[in-house]
């Protein structure tokens, strides 16, 4: 009787193990694809990081901010002509 008790619990607890050891398995399994949707995730962002710095470089460059200031704003260059000086000094100064 005791022998035969022993066998069966002996023989459940190895069901057992061989159950967690799949279900170990499976979980390795998932967190390696999640693992490598991340890392193509990364990549991805990676990339746009770099184009979306390779159009702000772009847009930061003197002939680009010109154009978009002449075509877009209908702004002209001036001449020196053109710039008056205030004399703030003389203002400020009371009699």
């Amino acid at each position: 009787m005791k022998q035969n008790q022993f066998i069966t619990i002996f023989l459940a607890v190895n069901v057992v193990f061989i159950f967690l050891h799949i279900h170990k398995h499976v979980r390795f399994v998932q967190h390696s694809f999640e693992k490598q949707r991340y890392e193509r995730l990364l990549a991805q962002l990676e990339k746009e990081r770099d184009v979306l710095t390779n159009q702000l470089y772009t847009l930061q460059s003197r002939s680009d901010i010109k154009a978009f200031a002449q075509e877009t704003l209908n702004l002209r260059p001036i001449a020196l002509n053109q710039i008056k000086k205030l004399d703030i000094a003389k203002r400020d100064t009371a009699p």
